[in-house]
């Protein structure tokens, strides 16, 4: 059965879905230069009953561009072989001049094994036009949508990490354990050399910041922060003490990482203020950002909760601070939940929370528990990230 006789069956057979009011709205680019296939599209989409959907279909590569320098669209539908521009330098092409909005390229029996490369290139997701239906294209542009919004979000947080740490009044520093610096704030390179933000150096005027000692990193290795007291010159040749914070974390890469603050103690009421104003900042970034945390203490009650994790569960902060977890955990899922507290490594599961309304979520947890001085838990952090059912 052809494109044409498809049409004519999908016609008669099926009305268009109703009820549309309480669906989602996309905004969708068609940029494809067949009419049959542009019918198609615009026809499934028409009878489906999983969003509404507006499309705004243009024939080639030029029209597209011009028309997402004028309009916002949520997904763009893109074709490689257009009158103007065919394969990957189409998409490449789109991709610049689209920005965010997130591209779901139509790919033909000849580019079938082409896949990964597209999505290599900057592609959200990929069908194929012989193959595709009504289910697997509206799939697509609500999975690419969603994603895009993940990552606008993650976008805002990393900016507001950024913002904080610049703006931190404290010398803030990321190293690898072997004192590969990967990171450091403007006030550190202003306290102890010019080049501190080169990253991939080795630096050797705040070598007494960046190595760490085999014992050090073995208290590191098992979760455990380090503090120390030094005494060494700033960049302009002033004698300092500093007290040197290091704690472990994992980077985006997955490797263990050694992070930290170098404080300078030497004017004691100096370091006190700046202590107050990290913890405000750290506050300010806990509690607005748009990843649902916690803060649960060494019994699973909840210690802190920010914003995004009150408003994902209906409740108010009041009545989840000193709350169990237990309370807001499905019982099946409560044996998992506690296991986080048998190790030292971070944790990840998923779990199933009650909402205020009753209605059961499932999140994705990611949480470790940080440990005192005395090596006994000191508090778990949490972030439980919706998972779409």
């Amino acid at each position: 059965m052809d494109h044409d006789e498809f049409l004519a069956n999908l016609a008669s057979e099926q009305k268009p879905a109703e009820e549309k009011s309480n669906l989602p709205n996309f905004n969708v680019l068609l940029v494809e230069d067949t009419m049959t296939q542009t019918a198609l599209v615009k026809r499934m989409l028409k009878f489906t009953d999983r969003g509404h959907f507006a499309i705004t279909s243009v024939r080639t590569l030029q029209e597209a561009v011009g028309v997402t320098d004028m309009e916002q669209f949520d997904v763009i539908l893109l074709d490689l072989g257009l009158p103007d521009s065919t394969g990957v330098e189409t998409l490449a092409a789109m991709y610049d001049a689209a920005g965010i909005v997130p591209i779901v390229v139509f790919t033909s029996d000849s580019e079938e094994n082409m896949g990964m490369e597209l999505i290599r290139r900057g592609a959200q997701d990929y069908v194929q036009k012989s193959a595709v239906d009504v289910d697997s294209l509206t799939r697509a542009i609500i999975y690419a949508s969603e994603r895009r919004k993940l990552t606008a979000k993650l976008v805002a947080a990393q900016r507001i990490f950024a913002s904080f740490m610049q703006n931190n009044p404290v010398a803030t520093f990321v190293f690898t354990e072997d004192g590969e610096k990967l990171y450091s704030n403007s006030k550190y390179g202003q306290t102890f050399s010019s080049r501190a933000q080169s990253a991939n150096v080795k630096l050797t005027d705040d070598s007494f910041i960046s190595q760490t000692r085999p014992e050090e990193l073995d208290l590191l290795r098992k979760g455990i922060p380090i503090e120390m007291i030094c005494k060494h010159e700033t960049a302009a040749g002033q004698p300092k003490d500093w007290l040197i914070v290091k704690f472990p974390f994992l980077d985006p890469l997955n490797r263990q990482v050694v992070g930290g603050t170098a404080i300078d103690v030497t004017d004691f009421e100096k370091s006190k203020e700046a202590l107050r104003q990290t913890r405000e900042m750290f506050q300010v970034f806990f509690y607005h950002s748009n990843m649902p945390q916690a803060i649960l203490g060494p019994d699973l009650a909840i210690r802190r909760v920010n914003q995004a994790y009150c408003k994902m569960l209906g409740f108010d902060e009041g009545e989840l601070v000193n709350r169990p977890l237990k309370d807001l955990t499905a019982e099946k899922d409560w044996t998992v939940a506690e296991s986080i507290l048998s190790t030292r490594e971070l944790h990840a599961s998923t779990q199933h929370l009650v909402c205020r309304s009753g209605r059961y979520i499932t999140v994705s947890r990611s949480g470790r528990v940080v440990f005192d001085a005395d090596n006994n838990p000191a508090f778990i952090a949490v972030i439980d990230q919706p998972v779409e059912s």
